[in-house]
This record gives structure tokens, C-alpha cells and sequence, in this order.
């Protein structure tokens, strides 16, 4: 039996797991459609029936793209100059917009493993998830299923680069330079996934976002951009780490339930 098979929903009236547990209206419990019955929550886990939840590979997105623009320009390199194509390649400095990808890629690469060593297994992540059918809908790079509710992390590698907030405190400045995508990219996340979550397992569940920078010059003061803080990965981890009220099924359902909202970009 796959994810697909078992829907997870709340009880709309008493029912009857295989096993024979009475599962009163109002529980949280699986329904398989195949055989019309109801499943309690530890008979889904010693039958297998759902799926083992494919986490993602952080930055992979990124990584593709910065492969792709980087043997597309060797194509049009060796194309215009058959004899010392594969020289040129080799003085000539990859363009700061490619070299771009494989930073970013690497930076969630590097919080990935970091959080995950930080936090243990009270936390479920989630990488590199796909927000709609389209392209331009754009990625969710992290999100963290933890005893206090859902998190919307995005990493940012910015060795040494100032990180501050325009006057109105919606727009980061990097380097002194106006970034509004970056504030307008991680409202659209939280729109998305606070919907997912409500139409969920667990609606009351709380969402949350943080800005997770690596190697940034942060102001020593909190920073708070667009009403998302920005925070180092130490911070982010403490976040994570803290009680709540979500047990360990609830975060199991909520993780396998936003796995399948937002599949693998």
C-alpha cells in the first residue's frame, strides 16, 4: 500500500480499527478506501501503510540549475571556438549570476546537515519542496516539523556580506544593495504552507518562518524583515529545539501529509 492509498483525516464518526481499537469520533486515524476501513495510528506504522516519506535533497534545485547554465555555456564556448574551447574554459571565470547556484546550493546543503545534527529526532525535516506545477511558483527550501508546529526556514550563504533592513522593515539590504524578492519569496512559503496546514491532519498547528543566514554579517540587535526574523543557524536550532504541543504521531502525519502537498522539487 502507498501514501496514496490511506487518507489521513479526523473521524467523523466512531469506527473500528482491523485490530479491532474503537476509534471514537473526532480521532485522528487513517482511512484506506480499498478495503473501507478505518486505521489507528499504530496499526499504519506496523503495516507499512504509509510510504517512507522522501525528505528531498537540500539545494537540489539550485544545483541543477547551476549545472545547467554552466554546460550551456561550454556548449556555446566550444561551438564558437572548436580549437580552444576547452582552454577558454579553463582561464575564463564562471559568471558570478551561474556561480550563484551552486553557493546557494551549498549553503543548504551546509544548514541542512547542521540543523539536523542540531535538533535531533524530535524534529522532521522536509527539502527542496516544489510550491505549484509552474516554475515561477517557485520552491520551499526547508521545512521543520517540530513539537512547537511547522517552520518555514530559508537558508542564505552570504560569507562576510552585510545583512541589514531597509527603513520600512520589509526589504533586506545586502551590502547596502535592495533585495525585495528575498522577503516577497518567503510570504509566498508562508501562504502556502500555513493553507496546507489548515486543510490538514492538524489545522490548529502553528506556522512559523525564520531566515536561517550563514556566514552573514548580522546586526548584533534582532532583525526582522517582512515580520520574519532573521537569525543564525545556532538560533534557528534553538528555535526548532523547543517544547510544544505536537506528540510524536502528530508529527509523523503532519510530515507525511505536507510530503505529499509539496512532492520533491
Amino acid at each position: 500500500m502507498t501514501h496514496g492509498d490511506v487518507r489521513l483525516m479526523e473521524l467523523r464518526r466512531d469506527g473500528e480499527c482491523l485490530c479491532g481499537t474503537f476509534l471514537p469520533r473526532g480521532t485522528r486515524a487513517g482511512w484506506d478506501p480499498s478495503r473501507r476501513m478505518v486505521l489507528c495510528s499504530p496499526c499504519l506504522k506496523t503495516e507499512d501503510a504509509l510510504e517512507t516519506v522522501d525528505i528531498g535533497v537540500p539545494g537540489a534545485s539550485l544545483q541543477r540549475e547551476h549545472e545547467r547554465r554552466a554546460t550551456a555555456r561550454a556548449a556555446r564556448i566550444r561551438a564558437a571556438h572548436p580549437w580552444v574551447g576547452g582552454f577558454l574554459l579553463l582561464i575564463t571565470p564562471t559568471p558570478r549570476t551561474t556561480e550563484a547556484f551552486a553557493i546557494g546550493a551549498a549553503g543548504e546543503r551546509e544548514a541542512a546537515e547542521k540543523l539536523r545534527r542540531a535538533t535531533g529526532e524530535d524534529v522532521l525535516f522536509l527539502f527542496n519542496r516544489r510550491r505549484g506545477t509552474g516554475r515561477e511558483q517557485g520552491d520551499i527550501d526547508m521545512l521543520a516539523i517540530a513539537p512547537s508546529g511547522v517552520h518555514v526556514i530559508d537558508p542564505k550563504k552570504y560569507n562576510g556580506r552585510k545583512v541589514r533592513a531597509a527603513r520600512s522593515e520589509d526589504v533586506f539590504l545586502i551590502d547596502g544593495r535592495r533585495r525585495p524578492s528575498l522577503s516577497a519569496s518567503m510570504q509566498r512559503q508562508v501562504a502556502a504552507v500555513s493553507a496546507a496546514v489548515r486543510d490538514g491532519p492538524r489545522p490548529e498547528t502553528p506556522v512559523s518562518a525564520a531566515y536561517c543566514f550563514l556566514g552573514a554579517d548580522l546586526p548584533v540587535s534582532s532583525l526582522v524583515v517582512g515580520g520574519v526574523p532573521a537569525l543564525t543557524l545556532r538560533n534557528v536550532a534553538k528555535r526548532l529545539n523547543r517544547p510544544g504541543p505536537l506528540g510524536a504521531t502528530d508529527r509523523e502525519m503532519l510530515h507525511a501529509d505536507l510530503a505529499r502537498r509539496f512532492p520533491t522539487a
